[in-house]
């Protein structure tokens, strides 16, 4: 399993997008029960959808749902 901080490594360049990788890697990390894991990366994906442009925003509108939908999960579970 990949940590947390070698992932990290994956994504050091500064990316418009970035925030895709950050919540595909909550989802891996949600499914193999890494939950504090899990919750960082879905947190760093919202700080960087919050960094969108306006116009960018409706095209990941669904991404922003899965986010928000898993965190609550997860702070529920604890």
């Amino acid at each position: 399993i990949l940590s947390y901080h070698k992932a990290e490594k994956l994504i050091e360049k500064e990316h418009p997008y970035h925030f895709l990788v950050h919540t595909v890697l909550g989802e891996i990390y949600n499914d193999v029960d890494q939950l504090s894991d899990s919750v960082r990366s879905y947190e760093l994906a919202l700080i960087g959808m919050s960094k969108l442009d306006g116009k960018d925003v409706p095209k990941f509108y669904t991404n922003l749902i899965v986010v928000y939908n898993m965190l609550g999960i997860s702070y529920i579970n604890r």
